[in-house]
């Protein structure tokens, strides 16, 4: 089950007065301020914002005035929460770097690496290495793309997110115990909530 930590106003427009409005309702939270539990080692993965149009080269895609405020929403949520990253994972596109950016002027992040794994055809393998990063007691950032943010959470928490996420969605993962599979804390993806 995903677990919904955030305001309704995070429901995507063609969501509000739906059935999926009253079902937020039914999901179980941590605890009655709809935080965060802060003792956790989290992996954020993060959508970058909505880009511009296509031009010549996709890797120049500027974010819009749309993908800023919405990638704002989340370095906002993160930083009322008191997260505060470790390390951050970045892909090397325009818009992930300006998601980035605006995150980082947000929260604490300790530490940053650009990394071609992270295109949008990138390599899953590199959920490997987070996990690695997560037994270390250590808050993960992931800034990418799809479709390799879906395939990294096929790869993380088992399932995927109805094969799609959409611009400036933000999954916070936590690993319960000694499963190596992780669990989604909080959402901005309603699409597959599984209520």
């Amino acid at each position: 089950m995903f677990f919904y930590m955030g305001t309704i106003d995070l429901v995507p427009f063609c969501f509000k007065n739906s059935i999926l409005s009253t079902k937020l309702k039914q999901i179980n939270i941590y605890n009655e301020e709809n935080n965060i539990e802060l003792d956790l080692d989290m992996i954020v993965i993060v959508r970058h914002g909505v880009a511009q149009n296509l031009y010549d080269l996709d890797l120049y895609r500027e974010l819009t005035d749309v993908g800023r405020a919405d990638i704002q929403k989340r370095a906002d949520y993160l930083k009322e929460q008191g997260i505060e990253f470790d390390e951050a994972f970045v892909s090397p596109y325009i818009r992930t770097l300006q998601t980035f950016e605006i995150i980082k002027d947000s929260v604490v992040v300790k530490d940053s690496n650009i990394t071609r794994e992270l295109e949008p055809n990138g390599n899953v393998q590199i959920a490997d290495y987070f996990r690695l990063l997560h037994d270390d007691h250590k808050n993960i950032l992931v800034i990418s793309h799809m479709p390799l943010v879906s395939f990294l959470m096929k790869e993380l928490c088992g399932i995927q997110v109805s094969g799609f996420m959409n611009p400036g969605d933000m999954n916070i993962l936590d690993q319960k115990g000694d499963n190596e599979l992780f669990k989604v804390i909080y959402t901005t993806n309603f699409y597959d909530l599984n209520v």
